[in-house]
């Protein structure tokens, strides 16, 4: 992606740069929620596109399956896991799975599949933006206590859309989860989905038909294409969850944010940024104290100057993601500064392997809420606060569907996210069945 193609993005995704401060917002609930029929979920598949059913390579030359407890073994990063739920396919053949309306092409990935000997590879054809294939069941399945993880490798554009869907039973009653990826490419990432979109009233005991769809964000006429495998259903907690998350370290976090959260009892995490602390109109280390004494992660945060961060070098990408955690480590922060909220949201391959090596999670922008049980630490998706009803949508399927949605903050100022618009939706938490939880509730100091 050139240059003037990444500000474009980061102009829709509705990023700022403040004084020197990188910022990590995205668009509003309804840019990521299109009509059914602007988009291949909303299509009728064509019975005359089925899929070439490629016998399976020989693999990456390791020791490859899946384990008789559910567990997938040697996946594309290499090693095992031990992931929680059920797996839904494996993608060792292709038995059932179809292209749909003619929206791309499926084949066989042998070279570093996640796991198995293969992985399901899914390419648009020429000329499209669309990547999409299909599976409808022989008999229906009950999705109604699960939520969905899928593994992803990204190849082409370097910022996509994808979709999972459930036909329950059909496309008149459907839900859509569509999850924008901001990066990395040619990394391996499981993405834990979460409901945007809910057709009229889906029976989700009763799916007969699950949907998975690549596309450019814009919609551009630019080639799609990605992997996919061992898709998983994982039992969701009995609670839905909201995350509040603030970048930057605006004053505001403190003196509005900080003052109207206790209230309800509420914690949250601040993006520090090292850099901008003790300057004008932002926190202070006895701010900051303050709020970790409340419950609240000061998380990392590094400054970028409206640089994204895959435009930085390897060394410099480490450097600058290093000395902003070691600020926080040096200052009494610690615990908050094990997690990683990227700034301008584009995660490069070598951002990715980087905040790997030195923190516990990473969160960036993903338009959607994370389905629970998480299987990953290392990709929970944030949602831009700025629209209260997306906002208030959000947290309704969270509660509905035992997920967690990650809310982003900036300034809490009338040119951003006003106060009395702050306090409405702490209102609408506060009477949600939803638990408020941090990025250490989420994933706890080892």
């Amino acid at each position: 992606m050139n240059r003037q193609t990444r500000r474009a993005f980061l102009g829709g995704l509705g990023a700022v740069v403040v004084a020197g401060c990188s910022s990590s917002s995205g668009p509003s609930g309804s840019t990521d929620n299109p009509d059914p029929s602007e988009t291949p979920d909303g299509q009728t598949p064509s019975s005359t596109t089925p899929t070439t059913t490629p016998t399976p390579g020989s693999g990456s030359g390791t020791d490859t399956g899946t384990g008789t407890d559910g567990t997938t073994t040697t996946p594309g990063g290499g090693g095992s896991l031990d992931l929680p739920g059920e797996q839904v396919d494996d993608f060792e053949s292709f038995d059932g799975w179809y292209v749909l309306s003619n929206q791309g092409e499926l084949s066989a990935q042998t070279n570093d599949p996640y796991a198995g000997s293969q992985s399901a590879h899914v390419q648009s054809q020429s000329g499209d933006s669309f990547g999409a294939i299909y599976k409808a069941f022989t008999e229906p399945r009950d999705f109604s206590n699960a939520n969905l993880s899928l593994a992803i490798k990204l190849t082409k554009p370097e910022i996509a859309k994808i979709s999972v869907a459930l036909l329950a039973p059909d496309r008149g009653n459907m839900v859509r989860m569509m999850r924008t990826m901001p990066g990395p490419t040619d990394r391996w990432v499981r993405v834990d989905f979460g409901t945007t979109t809910v057709e009229r009233d889906p029976t989700l005991s009763s799916v007969q038909e699950i949907r998975i769809v690549g596309r450019h964000r814009d919609g551009a006429d630019e080639p799609v294409e990605f992997a996919v495998d061992d898709l998983r259903a994982v039992e969701p907690p009995k609670k839905g969850r909201v995350m509040l998350t603030f970048d930057d370290c605006h004053e505001t976090h403190y003196d509005r944010a900080f003052a109207a959260m206790q209230d309800y009892g509420f914690e949250g995490v601040e993006g520090i940024i090292a850099e901008a602390v003790d300057n004008r109109d932002r926190l202070d280390i006895g701010m900051m104290r303050e709020m970790r004494d409340a419950g609240w992660d000061m998380a990392s945060h590094p400054l970028t100057r409206g640089t994204l961060m895959p435009e930085f070098s390897e060394r410099n990408q480490e450097q600058r993601i290093t000395d902003n955690k070691e600020f926080l480590d040096r200052n009494g922060f610690r615990n908050g500064a094990r997690h990683f909220l990227t700034p301008q949201n584009l995660v490069g391959p070598n951002t990715f392997d980087i905040v790997q090596e030195h923190h516990d999670s990473l969160f960036t922008f993903g338009g959607m809420p994370n389905g629970l049980t998480s299987t990953t630490n290392y990709n929970f998706g944030r949602v831009n606060a700025t629209n209260l009803d997306a906002v208030k949508q959000h947290i309704d399927y969270a509660e509905r569907f035992g997920q967690m949605v990650v809310l982003n903050h900036h300034a809490i100022a009338p040119d951003k996210i006003p106060e009395e618009q702050f306090k409405a939706e702490l209102e609408y938490i506060d009477q949600a069945g939803v638990e408020v939880v941090t990025a250490s509730d989420v994933v706890p100091q080892s």
